[in-house]
């Protein structure tokens, strides 16, 4: 595994590594103070950041969203082992993000809500709003899950603790700037994660392909065309399973979707979308360049899982691993921010005012929030110390919401039509959820690039997802002659219609 080798690089660091983690943890936790003194006073303050903000700090939030210490040591793991078409798995989530920011976001925008499932019970009520609020939570609630995983296996190595105590200091420090300062802190922090992840992840990059000898050295030692082509020798499905999982994922990922709905304008959140995508689709071949300068110097031989800690381990001196150690702990702590957020909003609005207390006031809301905050996060660290995955913890519920929720989400704000078709979009969104499942239970499949992730034996179910979806909207909405109204009795306009 892949955090024991972690000691090795970071305990000989400790005389640096120990005052900026403390300073690091110490401006986090300021950021929640200051947020909560000077930023939030009511709950859309808390969730949406008063809905302020601008395309700077969105496109930083959504950029920092994207990119984890999973991630990171993954896609390094990928390029290893599938060499530059290992990017897609993680690369066309900038692609997808790009395309949302055209032509999904702006109509997100203009419904003024706070999560993914508000939008359905806007459209067709409370039933499709609790089946969209089960698929998006299971995404969340998984990714929180691996995520904070991740956090705390590279904090326990490099800190010398115990898992149990890394999950205990993840946990608190994280907490407690969200709970204080909500989305904007949030925010406000993603962006200084954001600027520290692309600092040492480059700086790492640049040593390294010097040590190797240049680009010319790399081709010399890896010495296997196959790992330079963007496809490699995969098969087309295989591709294209990759690709979808990102791409649906990005358009109905709802975390991804606040920052969206924290937008001050339509502009700002389109903006902040599109410019957060473009850095993806090119930054994503940082960590897949670093898997093929870790074959020229450990050789074809080394454990795919252990490129990323070992070149940290030959390339970096005591500052720059020190600053690495802070970009994986940053890049998990800003997705891992963004995710118990997100629950704590779908706790608070989806459960607790829609169907608890609906006559809640804001500040009540406020409290709600925070304390959904601090339980749902109890439970991930729970969850991830009795079940120690990580990839497949992020990416099992990135499925279920890309083949089932994300077509469902596209399909009633690009075509108005759908919105009068009820019926259809609860029987796709059940049938393909239950489609993604089952696939990821009973298929076959082969694990890859160490312990990252699988090949599937017949595709990848998140693809069988989205050809059910796809089948039961085309079908279903010319069989079905329900006529329904898009928006609420009270006859809110919200510009949805575009």
């Amino acid at each position: 595994m892949w955090e024991h080798d972690i000691m090795s690089v970071f305990l000989p660091m400790n005389a640096i590594l120990w005052p900026l983690v403390a300073a690091y943890l110490v401006v986090l936790i300021g950021i929640g103070v200051w947020s909560a003194r000077k930023r939030v006073a009511t709950y859309e303050d808390m969730t949406v950041a008063g809905r302020g903000v601008g395309p700077f700090l969105i496109a930083c939030s959504v950029a920092a969203t994207w990119i984890n210490g999973v991630t990171l040591i993954t896609v390094t793991g990928f390029g290893k082992s599938f060499g530059l078409s290992g990017y897609w798995h993680m690369g066309a989530v900038g692609i997808g993000t790009l395309w949302a920011g055209i032509y999904l976001v702006p109509r997100m925008w203009k419904l003024q809500v706070i999560t993914t499932p508000q939008i359905l019970e806007r459209f067709f009520g409370p039933t499709h709003r609790l089946v969209a609020l089960v698929v998006a939570m299971l995404r969340d609630f998984a990714a929180t899950a691996g995520t904070i995983g991740a956090t705390a296996i590279v904090a326990s190595a490099a800190l010398g603790i115990s898992i149990f105590e890394a999950l205990v200091l993840t946990y608190f420090v994280t907490v407690l700037y969200v709970t204080l300062g909500g989305m904007w802190a949030v925010l406000v922090t993603d962006t200084i994660q954001f600027f520290i992840i692309v600092l040492g992840t480059v700086l790492l990059l640049v040593f390294s392909i010097q040590g190797a000898g240049g680009f010319g050295g790399i081709f010399q030692k890896v010495d296997d065309p196959t790992l330079f082509s963007p496809t490699g020798d995969f098969e087309a499905l295989e591709i294209m399973g990759w690709f979808s999982v990102a791409f649906f994922l990005s358009s109905g990922y709802q975390t991804l979707a606040q920052r969206a709905f924290a937008a001050r304008s339509r502009d700002a959140a389109r903006r902040g979308f599109i410019y957060g995508g473009i850095f993806c689709v090119f930054w994503y071949i940082t960590p897949a360049l670093l898997g093929l300068t870790g074959i020229a110097f450990f050789g074809k031989e080394v454990e795919a899982d252990q490129v990323f800690i070992n070149l940290t381990n030959e390339v970096a001196g005591p500052v720059l691993g020190s600053i690495i150690f802070v970009a994986l702990m940053s890049a998990n702590m800003s997705t891992l921010s963004s995710t118990i957020g997100t629950m704590g909003s779908n706790v608070t609005v989806d459960i607790y005012q829609r169907f608890i207390d609906p006559d809640a006031g804001s500040r009540r809301m406020l409290w709600i929030s925070r304390v959904s905050i601090l339980l749902t996060a109890v439970l991930a660290c729970i969850t991830y110390y009795y079940i120690p995955f990580l990839m497949e913890l992020f990416l099992i519920g990135g499925r279920i919401v890309g083949g089932s929720l994300a077509p469902v989400l596209i399909a009633i704000l690009l075509f108005p039509s759908m919105r009068k078709k009820g019926r259809t979009v609860l029987a796709s969104l059940t049938s393909s959820a239950g489609a993604v499942i089952l696939c990821q239970l009973l298929s076959p499949r082969e694990l890859k690039a160490g312990t990252s992730f699988f090949v599937w034996g017949f595709m990848d179910p998140v693809l069988v997802g989205v050809l059910v979806s796809l089948v039961v909207l085309v079908v279903g909405s010319r069989w079905e002659g329900r006529k329904q109204v898009p928006f609420p009795a009270s006859g809110q306009e919200t510009g949805a219609t575009e």
